[in-house]
């Protein structure tokens, strides 16, 4: 520690090491008058309060080698001033002033102590958020912003503000000024500027109206709009405001001519809906500015795109084009060619799988511990980089293939856009172009490129040849390592005697500065590696991540089944792997009988307001039969129930034969049309001949599935009986059985629990082509209390089950004592997944109805199932009256 920082040290040892060790950074010598001056400013700072001192220390640490002696003096007498009216002032002007003196200039300081003295007149409340955000302004070297937002805070707090007005600015304005795009900055504190001067009051409307925005507008049209507002302000404030705020038609109109521009917020849900229905992968739609810790040197210069395993990447704003629907297409664009990489695998991209003869010949250096299949790839190559380029070349091709099978509108919309940016960017190229560029015009675009050599066309008939749009992305990787030497031999050898490959709007797989490095779940799927080949079992890492990611990181008996390749292995060793791989969470049980059929759903979570794809699993089996007689008890008990339910439900079954009048062909004269006939000519007027009666086959085509809740719930008696809630359940399957089997209505019954994500239980009662037999009637009695109710996941299998029946109306009754409740799914949250399960439904055509056993009339039903889609019923003679209406009305 410098001897001058020794009277520090005996005030504050740690704030002198802290100072020293700032002091010790500079590139610049510091002299000793310089730090005497930094001890007694700050020894007298920590006589008043230790928070002044220790930012009186840090800020004079801050500028000391930094700034001329000058700028130090005028901080020690700014820092005087303000401390002689409260320590607190003091430690803001500490904190605040340095940026000012290190990136401003006379100017700049000469508005900031005008800002200052406003400010503090109105008390210090106002001094602190709106000046820290000095900083990055001036570091971002844009002094006529920071010189608008100094004298925007001079002029509101100038006026005679009141103390709300004084919180909402002080508040509001940093966080505006944060939020402005950079190069749009000035043009908007200019604005609001104009707009404090003629009434403070319209401020708060405008920056709601550029957070809408209204930012996005050119210089020239922002002020435009800006006067127009201001000019209706004149006549009725009110009026103005709202054109502000574009919160009327008129604005929203007039914005909408001036807008160029298109932000990121403007059609980010169209885009997340969009890829959502495309991949069904959760991936979230995010600007370039929230990628943490990446620079825009790091981005690439041209690059609008990129994504990671979690999000797609977009700009902030594209005015790009001259029009406003051109730029707004241009972000839909990105969208579809970067969805390309997540649907058609290239991020999944497994080492391991690249064939042997190829693998040899990569002769680099091995790679670091830590890196991702890809960058281990390419570190095998003594350039890198060209690696990359060439693996994009022919990813990129791989890619065109696959569109052209799967969606060739994308093609025939999104490719001449490419192929213009490219021959653009072609054109600024020198004649002797290398390799790649040709290449990617040949493989990527597929345009005819007349510059192209030998080599050139050798590749691409080997690409045509190996490549098809089935093809994995190894086999991209495949290539690369069989033509990286020749096409290194054409570009100069050397990384530093090559330009880096050019893309239009940088979309490219590599380099990718959104995932760089490994994930968490590489980690894990390794050690799982591990342990299945310590057990003779061979499976891919990269397979084993995608089950980790679609199973919430937990691997399940049939996804063992799935990865492993060798499956008689699989069968041998399977309870010892049990006991070696990561538990499933929920507690269900992974071992599934014999005759379980297993089918994995999407789960809604309204928290993200989108899919959790393939989250859930259901496990499907038959019920086994039991010994008794519940069926016949049933009909024994309820005898005249049953026949009163068979009696109103026989009314909806048709007669036969319908009879339809006024065909122009038929059974039968209709003498009605032949009167009007008659009539019809002897008054002059042309009659129909529309004069014949058509009998008609007039039959129902009704498929319905009883889909029952049987979780341990249902275990409850229900008030003022001694029957519990499944018996309810089990008598209503009983008298609906009887009921619709004389209706002539194809019927199913199943039931449903479970436990945990991975343990939803579905049980085959009785399937659509199954008769009434008694081991049927047997199964009915069988059902018991079991577990939870994850009701989405079970709506989502009977509507899957329903989906198949060949039938003109379907219908799913639901009989169940209440709300869904299981592991992680209680709440808003299943209600919102079983919601959205019903919602699904009713776009497949499949009709529904609940009946709720035991539970009194609640709102929060009318939110699952809607007003006019369920019943309560505490008492199985209810079940008829209630019935009979809503199924004639749901089967018509």
């Amino acid at each position: 520690m410098p001897e001058s920082l020794k009277p520090l040290a005996l005030a504050d040892p740690g704030l002198a090491a802290e100072v020293a060790a700032r002091l010790a950074s500079k590139t610049a010598p510091v002299g000793r008058r310089e730090v005497d001056l930094l001890v007694a400013a700050t020894l007298q700072a920590l006589g008043q309060e230790a928070s002044f001192g220790r930012a009186v220390a840090l800020g004079f640490a801050e500028l000391v080698g930094e700034v001329p002696p000058g700028h130090l003096e005028t901080y020690h007498i700014c820092l005087h001033q303000a401390g002689d009216t409260g320590p607190t002032l003091g430690r803001i002007m500490a904190e605040c002033l340095p940026p000012v003196l290190a990136h401003g200039d006379a100017e700049t300081l000469r508005r900031f102590q005008l800002a200052w003295a406003a400010m503090a007149s109105k008390g210090t409340y106002t001094l602190s958020e709106p000046l820290r955000a000095l900083g990055p302004l001036l570091a971002g070297g844009d002094r006529e912003a920071v010189g608008c937002y100094l004298d925007l805070l001079h002029t509101l707090f100038s006026m005679d503000v009141s103390y709300d007005e004084g919180r909402y600015f002080a508040a509001e304005l940093p966080r505006a000024v944060r939020a402005f795009a950079p190069r749009r900055r000035r043009r908007q504190l200019k604005e609001i500027l104009r707009v404090a001067r003629t009434d403070r009051r319209l401020v708060e409307p405008l920056l709601a109206g550029l957070s809408r925005g209204l930012g996005l507008l050119q210089e020239n049209a922002l002020r435009g709009f800006v006067d127009d507002a201001l000019l209706a302000c004149r006549r009725q404030r009110e009026h103005g405001a709202r054109a502000l705020s574009l919160e009327s038609l008129a604005a929203r109109e007039r914005f909408s001519t001036l807008q160029v521009s298109v932000g990121f917020a403007q059609v980010r849900g169209r885009l997340r809906r969009y890829l959502q229905a495309r991949t069904g992968l959760v991936l979230a739609i995010r600007p370039v500015s929230a990628l943490a810790g990446v620079k825009a040197a790091e981005f690439g210069p041209g690059r609008m795109v990129c994504s990671d395993a979690h999000a797609i990447y977009l700009p902030d704003e594209i005015d790009r084009f001259p029009g406003k629907e051109e730029n707004a297409e241009l972000y839909r664009l990105l969208v579809r060619l970067e969805a390309c990489f997540h649907e058609f695998g290239t991020f999944d991209f497994d080492a391991e799988k690249i064939q042997e003869p190829c693998r040899a010949t990569m002769t680099g250096s091995r790679p670091e511990a830590g890196r991702s299949d890809f960058e281990a790839f390419l570190a095998h190559f003594p350039d890198p980089l060209l690696a990359g380029d060439l693996f994009t070349v022919f990813e990129l091709g791989r890619i065109r293939k696959r569109l052209r099978t799967t969606y060739p509108g994308l093609i025939r919309r999104g490719y001449p856009a490419l192929c213009r940016v490219f021959i653009t960017g072609a054109e600024q190229l020198p004649e002797t172009a290398d390799v790649l560029h040709h290449l990617l015009a040949r493989l990527a675009f597929a345009l005819p490129d007349v510059g192209a050599d030998g080599l050139v066309d050798e590749i691409a008939n080997v690409f045509d040849a190996a490549v098809s749009a089935a093809s994995p992305v190894e086999v991209s990787a495949e290539l690369t390592a069989r033509f990286f030497e020749p096409v290194r031999r054409r570009t100069g050898g050397l990384p530093a005697g090559r330009r880096p490959l050019t893309t239009p709007f940088g979309w490219r797989p590599w380099p990718n500065p959104a995932a760089a490095g490994e994930r968490p779940l590489n980690r894990l799927a390794r050690r799982i590696q591990v342990v299945l080949t310590q057990d003779g079992l061979k499976a891919s890492p990269v397979d084993i991540q995608l089950r980790l990611t679609a199973g919430g990181e937990n691997l399940a008996t049939d996804d063992i089944h799935t990865l492993c390749r060798d499956r008689a292995v699989v069968e041998e060793r399977l309870e010892t792997l049990r006991g070696r791989c990561p538990k499933e969470t929920g507690g269900s049980d992974s071992r599934l009988p014999e005759d379980a059929l297993v089918f994995r759903y999407p789960e809604w979570d309204d928290r993200i307001g989108d899919y959790l794809p393939e989250h859930v699993q259901v496990r499907e089996r038959r019920v086994p039969s039991a010994a008794g007689d519940f069926y016949s008890d049933v009909l024994r008990r309820h005898y005249g129930l049953v026949r009163q339910t068979r009696r109103v439900f026989e009314r909806l079954r048709p007669e036969g034969l319908k009879r339809l009048r006024r065909w122009p062909d038929g059974d039968e004269f209709d003498y009605r049309s032949l009167v009007e006939t008659a009539i019809d000519r002897r008054s002059g007027d042309l009659p129909s001949d529309r004069l014949f009666i058509k009998r008609v086959k007039d039959r129902r085509d009704v498929a319905v599935l009883l889909l029952v809740d049987v979780s341990r719930s249902t275990a409850n008696t229900v008030p003022g009986s001694t029957s519990s809630v499944l018996d309810i359940e089990k008598e209503a399957i009983v008298v609906l059985c009887e009921a619709l089997s004389g209706l002539g209505d194809t019927l199913a019954v199943a039931g449903f629990s479970g436990t945990g994500r991975l343990g939803v239980d579905y049980f085959r009662v009785k399937g659509f082509d199954e008769v009434m037999t008694e081991d049927v009637k047997h199964r009915i009695g069988a059902l018991q209390p079991q577990r939870n109710t994850r009701m989405g996941a079970a709506i989502r299998h009977a509507a899957r089950d329903l989906g198949e029946v060949p039938a003109a109306v379907r219908l799913l009754i639901i009989l169940s004592d209440g709300f869904p409740n299981d592991t992680d799914y209680k709440g808003a949250y299943a209600v919102a997944d079983t919601r959205q399960a019903l919602t699904e439904m009713g776009a497949r055509q499949i009709r529904f109805h609940a009946l709720t056993v035991n539970l009194p009339a609640d709102p929060g039903l009318d939110r699952l199932y809607g007003k006019a889609r369920h019943h309560v019923i505490s008492d199985l003679g209810e079940l008829p009256g209630r019935l009979l209406r809503v199924y004639s009305a749901l089967t018509r």
